[in-house]
């Protein structure tokens, strides 16, 4: 009786066993089953996910429980997979390659070799075509040969044609119209790329009626000799156009420094002022405009002034009548014309008075200390350069707003009315009748100068500020 208890309990066992291995089959997930696998392999799977608990809404067997090992082995298995179709993509992409570029080849050997031949075929043939004339046609034909073709050199800046009259009239009758009334003659620095002429067309190009420019390199001082055919051009083109030559102001060398107690450096600075002033006399230009000169920290102001006047006497008696014009300065480092009074000492110095006068830069000035912004300040300045110097020898203006303020020394150009000084300092200027018929310059940064010269015009018509309290016309004395 016992025993056969003992085998049924057995017999049950086994049956709950074999029950328990079949739902564990089902169980295992579907990533854990690998192709091929060995009966190890799947008793490995069943007692690995032996543990899994279900979801007990789904059934569903969850993914975090996966053996890291089982994941290892599937993705050694993909990684071999992407590799073989790696390798049979990258061999296919290297034949087609390959295939392509044998292709380009054998085509560029048939064009080429189609050409040669057909340079071949020319070349004989132009050489018996040669073989039949005689050196004498050869020669002639040399002779005869047109260059108008050949490309020319490009000018380093924007240059407005002589033929191109158009463009002339375009720009400029907006400042004609609104220079109308106004006897203030207003101009800009130009450019002379192409040929000094070229200075007339590009001042008449944007309504100027003076200029300024630079008769060589300003920045060298070695300059070949002025040819023949560019003076007579020069002058020709002033007498066609009949600019004014008393409102064509050239501007001295950067580089010279008639005050240098170096003797080298001051007989380079001297032989570079007598050329360029010997050049503005085949021209018939008549000022010449400088920047004093510096002590360069090497000898005293007083020193710097004398030698500046003895400079100015050498270049004046070995010229005829050009008259040179010693800028104000703004009085930055050692350099000499930021005071007035310095100026003063210059001119009497020199022996030719006829023959020196001074040119005011309205930055320079504002930036060595004198106010013009006002109508009482701009009064005391004038007063001041007349008592001191002489308006006899202010013989031209370079208008330009400064960048720095009044009293820092700081010599930086800017646009008209976008600087320290504001349009209503050019204001008093352009209304002043004294300075009527003199040239005015404007060395503003590159930009819209019809336009500035448009805004200097129309100063006057424009709403006077708060603190004018009369007319500006009114505490001028008439010429």
């Amino acid at each position: 009786m016992e025993q056969s208890v003992a085998t049924d309990m057995k017999s049950a066992m086994i049956s709950v066993d074999a029950k328990e291995g079949s739902s564990s089959t089902r169980r295992v997930h579907p990533k854990l089953v690998l192709p091929n696998s060995s009966s190890n392999d799947n008793e490995m799977g069943r007692s690995s996910c032996a543990e899994i608990p279900q979801d007990k809404h789904k059934g569903e067997v969850k993914q975090e429980y996966i053996s890291d090992k089982w994941e290892n082995v599937e993705a050694v298995l993909v990684g071999k997979n992407s590799k073989k179709e790696m390798v049979k993509s990258k061999f296919t992409r290297i034949k087609s390659r390959t295939t392509k570029n044998l292709n380009i080849n054998k085509m560029k050997k048939s064009c080429d070799s189609r050409s040669s031949a057909g340079t071949r075929t020319r070349k004989w043939t132009g050489i018996r075509e040669s073989t039949n004339k005689t050196k004498q046609d050869s020669k002639e034909a040399s002779v005869n040969m047109d260059y108008s073709t050949v490309p020319k050199r490009k000018c380093s800046a924007n240059v407005i044609l002589k033929e191109n009259s158009s463009a002339i009239d375009l720009t400029a009758q907006k400042v004609v119209e609104a220079a109308v009334g106004s006897r203030k003659m207003l101009g800009v620095h130009v450019s002379v790329a192409g040929g000094l002429e070229q200075g007339f067309y590009n001042a008449l190009s944007i309504g100027c009626r003076s200029f300024a420019f630079f008769v060589r390199n300003q920045r060298s001082w070695n300059s070949p000799p002025m040819k023949d055919e560019v003076v007579q051009a020069f002058r020709k083109t002033a007498q066609k156009l009949k600019f004014p030559m008393d409102q064509i102001v050239v501007h001295g060398s950067y580089l010279i420094n008639g005050g240098s107690c170096d003797m080298e450096i001051l007989d380079r600075a001297r032989a570079c002022m007598l050329d360029e002033c010997k050049r503005c006399e085949q021209l018939g230009i008549i000022y010449y405009n400088i920047h004093p000169g510096s002590t360069a920290g090497k000898c005293t102001r007083d020193e710097c002034i004398k030698t500046i006047a003895a400079t100015l006497d050498y270049v004046m008696d070995h010229t005829e009548y050009i008259t040179i014009l010693i800028e104000t300065m703004a009085g930055q480092g050692n350099t000499i014309g930021g005071k007035f009074e310095e100026l003063q000492q210059i001119i009497n110095l020199v022996k030719n008075k006829k023959r020196v006068g001074v040119c005011l830069d309205t930055c320079h000035i504002f930036a060595a200390g004198y106010d013009i912004r006002s109508e009482d300040r701009y009064k005391a300045t004038i007063t001041e350069f007349e008592n001191t110097i002489g308006l006899q020898y202010l013989r031209a203006f370079h208008i330009n707003d400064s960048s720095g303020d009044l009293g820092s020394r700081l010599d930086r150009h800017a646009n008209i009315g976008k600087g320290k000084l504001k349009l209503a300092a050019f204001r008093h200027i352009i209304a002043d009748p004294r300075f009527d018929g003199l040239p005015m310059i404007l060395e503003t940064p590159e930009g819209d100068y019809a336009g500035e010269m448009i805004r200097l015009y129309q100063s006057l018509n424009s709403k006077p500020l708060k603190e004018h309290k009369k007319d500006i016309r009114s505490f001028f004395s008439p010429i």
